[in-house]
């Protein structure tokens, strides 16, 4: 078990990290369709530079799809990761303490995806929900992985 942080100061880098995961993921729900499918155009084309290649074969869509649900996973995966480092810094990150900081990040993931069926455009989808919720569950069991090592 760790005890309380004797770094006040991670602890606050952490949750202000973390706050500013969930105020981005808000933002970018709250985008209408129009706009929000064009920054994803905005990435498949900054993937092809990278990348040095197209998509050959793929229809646009289907990159863009898969960028998004990608997206999806990796804001939430961050999330999850930097609440677990949060929530570590003050209390033991136990078994119970990861199911509980699972539970919160999949609600925020299920309140974001009700936020955005009021979103001209956007719908409220249970898998992307889903999607949320694993990325959310994987960044929290890193964590206590992490801290289990660390004993």
């Amino acid at each position: 078990m760790r005890a309380k942080s004797t770094h006040p100061v991670r602890f606050i880098l952490f949750l202000t990290i973390t706050l500013l995961l969930a105020g981005t993921i808000f933002f970018l729900s709250s985008q209408p369709k129009e706009a929000s499918e064009a920054s994803s155009d905005i990435l498949v084309v900054l993937l092809e530079k990278i990348l040095g290649r197209t998509f050959p074969g793929e229809s646009l869509e289907t990159v863009v799809f898969w960028i998004r649900k990608s997206a999806h996973f990796t804001e939430y995966l961050l999330l999850g990761l930097f609440f677990s480092l949060t929530v570590r810094e003050k209390c033991p990150f136990s078994g119970k303490v990861f199911v509980i900081c699972g539970i919160l990040c999949a609600c925020y993931a299920l309140s974001d995806e009700i936020h955005q069926h009021f979103v001209p455009g956007r719908s409220c989808e249970l898998r992307d929900m889903c999607i949320d919720a694993a990325g959310a569950l994987l960044g929290c069991f890193l964590v206590w992985i992490f801290s289990r090592r660390k004993k």
